[in-house]
């Protein structure tokens, strides 16, 4: 478990379905953040490194390490480009 899944309200929740084949993981991000869900499509070999990060088993940029930072980001918050800018005034 990370340190952000430890904190109530601040932890995005996931949910998962598989479409042709493919992995769809939707983040929805915690509600402070009033952002919508974000789906990510994940092929099986990234959805069992998905299943290791979530696990604690290793960093998300090690899972990862083909993904932008950005990509990474809406994994980790579910949150995309423009609201994460929101969020973080940057």
């Amino acid at each position: 478990m990370r340190p952000i899944d430890r904190l109530l309200g601040f932890a995005p929740s996931y949910s998962v379905d598989l479409l042709e084949g493919k992995f769809v993981v939707t983040v929805t991000p915690p509600a402070i953040a009033s952002a919508p869900p974000v789906a990510i499509v994940m092929t099986n070999d990234e959805f069992i490194r998905f299943q290791k990060w979530r696990a604690g088993r290793v960093m998300i940029q090690d899972a990862f390490p083909e993904w932008s930072k950005a990509q990474r980001e809406k994994l980790q918050t579910g949150l995309g480009d423009i609201h994460f800018q929101r969020m973080t005034r940057g």
